[in-house]
């Protein structure tokens, strides 16, 4: 009798098949999970600009704005302190792109949020920012004095 190595055209067929099926069943919820983890991502990252805002205010005793512009997130500060460049204000940190970061959209109901050189919101009424991605979505509140509300 002849000995056989390896496998089947049909078995490996079968198995190909079962992975598929698999996958069909897996690949939404994956896509679902990757989609609340990046509106998470990009809701934390909004928590975490606004309290190192607050810091910068505080600690450099400035009045701050967080402005928002599109998906793209940015704070300043005045008086200015820098000695070199133009304009009135400091850009602290960095610029955020959170399309590019998390591939989310940013609406906010304020196209900026000061902030006192007591770390106080000064916007008297209350800051809502809707962050979607596809078909899921996610909402912060930012109360007149600069509470996060979830």
């Amino acid at each position: 009798m002849r000995r056989r190595n390896g496998f089947t055209l049909f078995e490996l067929l079968t198995v190909v098949v079962i992975i598929g099926v698999v996958s069909m069943f897996a690949f939404p919820r994956m896509q679902e999970a990757w989609n609340r983890s990046s509106l998470r991502g990009a809701r934390n990252k909004l928590v975490a600009i606004y309290a190192s805002s607050r810091a910068a205010a505080i600690e450099t005793n400035r009045t701050v704005w967080v402005h928002f512009r599109s998906d793209t997130v940015w704070v300043t500060a005045t008086p200015r302190l820098a000695t070199t460049g133009s304009g009135t204000k400091d850009t602290i940190g960095v610029v955020q792109a959170l399309d590019a970061s998390y591939g989310v959209a940013l609406v906010s109901s304020a196209d900026s949020l000061q902030i006192d050189p007591r770390g106080l919101g000064v916007n008297g009424g209350s800051t809502t920012f809707n962050i979607t991605k596809d078909e899921y979505a996610d909402t912060l509140v930012v109360s007149g004095f600069g509470r996060i509300v979830r």
